[in-house]
């Protein structure tokens, strides 16, 4: 176990302990998982906070121990209930314990609208189900950092509503799998001035060179995932050159991106950048290695009738100063001279094999060069 696996166990188990005692029923299972505790009651969890002879050191647990201690038990009915106990509870509440913490599973409107005067940072809406209260109260959520949307929600926004998203003090915002549409960006980021990372992955090909326009002005931004945006082409990457802070960029299954997309924003900031794409070929590579600021690079090659990889490519990607990561586990199609380029690599190198993960640290020895060469036939 982790040291705060070890607290949660240990804290969960004494109060498992003391409500067996006081419920003469059976102690909690201490075969070293976690025991189930949903059966505990607010009071529970007040009667055991407030006995000093089980818990004197209570107040040594990190907050994310009590997050994962209340997740436990009935949300919103223990924090009106801990909350009141003492200066400490009620600071850990009220203060330490949202700002570390993703808000998941909201169960009702009226849980959503007591947590919405504490200073929640995070808010995963994923899963939630659209109505006018909840969006009425989701905006109330004045210290919100970061929120994930899901498509029920996304759907059933109003443009207006939308809009008043946009007021919001995000840095943080998902539009991931939500069906979203160029409309729906344009609407959501005016007045996101503060934005530094953007999801709109996955949105089956409904985002366009349009959407990128409009993400264009979000002069703050780091962290940009478009996979799976099949109608996006080197046009938008144009759109963004702008960004001179982005430095995280996945165009995971873009097709219509081409090398001339990445030679658009080779100038930027990017750190890390993801291209799990057929198209992958040398020239391809020598694009991205136009790229000198990047550390980490995940690239494929996975379609037979594709031209392989050669030395050509890889030895362009060799010659980024800064990397310090490769992930070719989807490249099948590397030649021969390709393979032995990887040699000259003084990186992290994650390799494809038939039966396992392999990962080289180089410069290669000749034995790991030969095996490296054996699983590219």
């Amino acid at each position: 176990m982790k040291i705060n696996e070890l607290s949660v166990y240990s804290v969960t188990e004494n109060m498992g302990n003391k409500v067996a005692r006081d419920t003469q029923s059976s102690t909690p299972s201490t075969d070293g998982h976690l025991p189930n505790f949903s059966q505990f009651t607010p009071d529970d969890v007040l009667n055991f906070i407030t006995d000093p002879s089980d818990n004197s050191d209570l107040r040594d647990l990190p907050p994310e121990v009590w997050q994962k201690i209340l997740s436990y038990v009935k949300l919103v009915d223990t924090l009106k209930t801990i909350s009141s106990v003492s200066k400490y509870f009620y600071d850990l509440v009220n203060i330490k314990l949202w700002t570390i913490s993703r808000i998941r599973k909201i169960r009702s409107v009226l849980e959503l609208d007591y947590l919405s005067h504490l200073p929640i940072r995070h808010l995963d809406l994923y899963k939630c189900k659209y109505s006018d209260e909840l969006f009425r109260v989701m905006i109330q959520f004045s210290s919100l950092h970061s929120v994930i949307l899901g498509r029920d929600i996304v759907q059933h926004l109003k443009p207006g509503q939308m809009f008043a998203i946009s007021h919001l003090p995000l840095q943080e915002l998902s539009l991931a799998a939500c069906n979203v549409h160029d409309h729906h960006i344009s609407a959501a980021l005016i007045g996101l001035n503060n934005l530094r990372k953007l999801d709109i992955s996955n949105n089956s090909g409904h985002i366009t060179d349009k959407g990128m326009q409009h993400i264009s002005s979000l002069n703050k931004l780091q962290y940009l995932d478009i996979s799976w945006s099949e109608s996006i082409t080197s046009t938008g990457l144009q759109h963004i050159a702008g960004l001179r802070r982005l430095q995280y960029l996945d165009i995971t299954r873009c097709p219509k991106i081409t090398p001339r997309g990445i030679q658009a924003i080779s100038h930027l900031p990017i750190k890390e950048l993801h291209v799990y794409s057929s198209g992958v070929d040398d020239s391809y590579l020598t694009a991205i290695s136009t790229i000198a600021t990047l550390r980490k690079l995940s690239i494929s090659n996975d379609v037979a009738d594709n031209d392989p990889i050669s030395e050509t490519g890889m030895e362009r990607i060799a010659a980024l100063p800064q990397l310090q990561y490769l992930d070719v586990r989807q490249c099948w199609h590397i030649s021969p001279s390709g393979v032995k380029a990887l040699s000259h690599l003084t990186c992290t190198i994650l390799t494809p094999s038939s039966t396992s993960l392999v990962v080289w640290q180089t410069p290669l020895s000749v034995e790991a060069y030969n095996n490296i060469e054996q699983l590219f036939p």
